[in-house]
């Protein structure tokens, strides 16, 4: 299965409002298809925190959203793709190679030029968030 198809599973699965069986259904995809995707062992589907993959990259956690991002909300400013593309022109990423990656370094996943996920490099995979919870 390719990366499309992935990347199409995870959306359907995450598109469920029970977040709970998130995992299960995560775990049960990477052994219906060859592929690394899982659920962390500190994924908590009881969490109350909901934040996006642009939002947990950039260490934004629920209470630093509020306190910080609650006064740029007034100025319509929120962190998804946008804010992503407002930081690459900006000349705040660089690209790196997979061989310069440092533990924490910002993974952006692009397609034409949008930024369609993000994450954080770790031991030599991105740790992300996808979906709800």
């Amino acid at each position: 299965m390719g990366k499309e198809a992935i990347r199409k599973e995870l959306q359907r699965i995450t598109k469920d409002e029970d977040v709970r069986a998130h995992g299960a259904r995560i775990a049960e995809l990477s052994s219906r298809i060859d592929c690394s995707v899982r659920a962390l062992p500190d994924y908590d589907p009881a969490s109350r925190e909901n934040f996006n993959c642009f939002e947990y990259a950039l260490c934004l956690n629920e209470q630093l959203r509020n306190s910080t991002l609650a006064n740029l909300g007034d100025f319509d400013v929120l962190v998804d793709y946008r804010f992503i593309d407002y930081l690459n022109r900006s000349g705040f990423l660089h690209p790196k190679s997979s061989a310069e990656m440092q533990d924490g370094d910002l993974v952006i996943y692009f397609r034409e030029g949008k930024a369609q996920h993000a994450g954080r490099w770790n031991d030599g995979r991105v740790r992300s968030k996808w979906g709800r919870g």
